[in-house]
């Protein structure tokens, strides 16, 4: 990031979750924690659901529960909640070996995907 930043280039959302995760990946927590912060102080950074999403992984690979359930409760607060329907029932059935289905898992209304999109 400071590498980018001495080239005059500004870092996006995605910049900053590949350094997050790269964090999470090799479980320095206070890198990941960081970096966070520094891209919740950006003005021209939008913190999405995905984000929280990725620190909420890391955090749960990494045992940390109490941070995982945080963060994933501040990707909730950010949510389109149809397409979180979506990821989980085209997401669900894949992690549970296909054995049932999303919807019928978690009790997620029908949603169209032209709907959400």
């Amino acid at each position: 990031m400071a590498e980018m930043k001495s080239n005059g280039i500004i870092p996006d959302q995605f910049s900053y979750r590949i350094c997050i995760n790269s964090y999470g990946v090799k479980a320095d927590f206070f890198g990941l924690e960081n970096t966070l912060e520094e891209m919740e102080c950006e003005l021209q950074i939008i913190v999405d659901w995905n984000t929280y999403a990725v620190v909420a992984n890391n955090y749960n690979k990494g045992n940390l529960r109490d941070k995982a359930y945080s963060a994933l409760q501040k990707a909730e607060s950010k949510i389109d909640k149809k397409r979180i329907w979506i990821a989980i029932t085209i997401c669900f059935p894949c992690t549970a070996g296909g054995q049932i289905r999303g919807q019928e898992a978690v009790g997620a209304p029908n949603v169209e995907l032209q709907e959400a999109y």
